[in-house]
């Protein structure tokens, strides 16, 4: 069955991409370098993990999912090597698609 990648989010510095990549049933993020060389699978398993976005120090990705038992997308965090995946919120609305704000001062 096709895959399908999209939900692009730019790295710090240009230097590396992650995106969703769609399957039949789930879909699961992924980090490349800009060269297309180094494809790297960060999340796995049959849960539909969308809308990945690193942050501004690039040391981590935040993406909605699934994965929490629940129907709706709670927002989780990694480092951008896929390890110490954690939950940071979960509501009853999804919030899949996260995007990294400065705190303000």
């Amino acid at each position: 069955s096709p895959t399908y990648d999209h939900q692009v989010s730019w790295g710090p510095f240009g230097k590396r991409l992650v995106f969703e990549r769609d399957f039949a049933v789930s879909s699961s993020i992924f980090v490349v370098n800009t060269g297309g060389r180094g494809v790297m699978r960060l999340t796995s398993g049959p849960f539909f993990d969308v809308g990945p976005a690193f942050s501004p120090d690039g040391r981590a990705v935040a993406f909605g999912s699934d994965r929490g038992a629940t129907l709706l997308d709670d927002l989780w965090v990694m480092h951008d090597n896929g390890t110490h995946l954690r939950r940071v919120l979960a509501l009853p609305f999804s919030e899949g698609f996260p995007d990294w704000q400065p705190l303000p001062r």
